[in-house]
């Protein structure tokens, strides 16, 4: 399936091959509760698409933005991210 040129589908990583994309993203989007986690650790920009986090500490020292699920809202969120890295 090819969904754009920007987009990449794969077959699922291990663990360590995630780390490495994580590490070298230029930001992550995800639902994902532990991902925004590893972001923080590895200084990866994340967004977080979700209405809400079980990691509130990640938000206060701005290590993930909590987007919302709406289309733009996340655009939103990916644009903050683009001008923070200016």
């Amino acid at each position: 399936m090819h969904l754009s040129d920007a987009i990449v589908c794969s077959k699922p990583f291990s663990f360590r091959e995630f780390l490495e994309l994580e590490k070298h993203a230029y930001c992550v989007l995800t639902d994902s509760g532990t991902v925004p986690e590893e972001c923080a650790i590895l200084s990866t920009p994340c967004i977080l698409m979700r209405n809400s986090t079980e990691r509130p500490e990640l938000l206060e020292n701005n290590s993930m933005i909590l987007s919302g699920i709406k289309t733009e809202e996340i655009l939103n969120a990916f644009e903050v991210v683009t001008n923070m890295s200016i």
